[in-house]
């Protein structure tokens, strides 16, 4: 069965561009979904205090695309197919990453304003905005290290670690408090705990 879902969120790592053996472009990038809902005591919009992670996969002229448009904090609209993949690090603990590989992705609007390009013939970007970009192989987004698959965190030390996922902002509006924490081993669990609190920024301006 394939699950479509839509998600709100804001660009965590930089894009990064790869491809496949036979010579497919995949562009790969971490998303911070920050859940928010409205209190109707107070009349505005209030944190939840949960970020959802989420590693996203573009293909082909998208891959281009998103290469040449987006950038750390940028919030964007994605929808896609959801795709849970689990996998073994080298010393044999099992991991579990949550994907979406996307169908269509874009600027939130709601949050700034943004300037179209029409991309080139059949698709492709124009010579013009055509990133300059060298190419991974792919089958490296296991072992990135700007984040840990296992919990979706930003790794202590990483250049994007003090992406706010509420506001997109880097550092100067709030950074991120307390990196991933290590939890025991469960031999009965997929997953390792993690836990991190993110500084509220009031967005009624916006109209979010």
């Amino acid at each position: 069965m394939t699950d479509t879902i839509t998600v709100r969120g804001f660009v965590a790592t930089e894009p990064k561009l790869r491809q496949t053996p036979n010579n497919v472009h995949v562009t790969d990038f971490r998303l911070a979904s920050r859940s928010r809902r409205f209190d109707p005591e107070k009349g505005e919009w209030v944190d939840t205090g949960m970020t959802n992670w989420y590693t996203v996969n573009c293909y082909r002229y998208m891959a281009d695309n998103v290469v040449a448009s987006l950038r750390v904090g940028d919030p964007v609209l994605i929808q896609g197919r959801l795709k849970i993949r689990e996998w073994s690090n080298e010393s044999g603990a099992r991991n579990r990453s949550v994907e979406i590989e996307a169908s269509a992705l874009g600027p939130d609007l709601a949050m700034g304003s943004a300037t179209y390009t029409r991309a080139g013939a059949r698709g492709a970007p124009s010579e013009r905005e055509a990133p300059q970009h060298s190419l991974d192989s792919v089958g490296a987004t296991a072992q990135d290290p700007d984040y840990d698959p296992a919990t979706g965190e930003v790794r202590d030390g990483s250049q994007d670690a003090d992406v706010d996922p509420m506001t997109g902002q880097r550092g100067s509006t709030g950074p991120m408090v307390g990196g991933p924490h290590r939890a025991a081993e469960d031999s009965h669990s997929l997953d390792r705990e993690s836990e991190i609190e993110v500084s509220v920024t009031d967005l009624e301006a916006t109209g979010v």
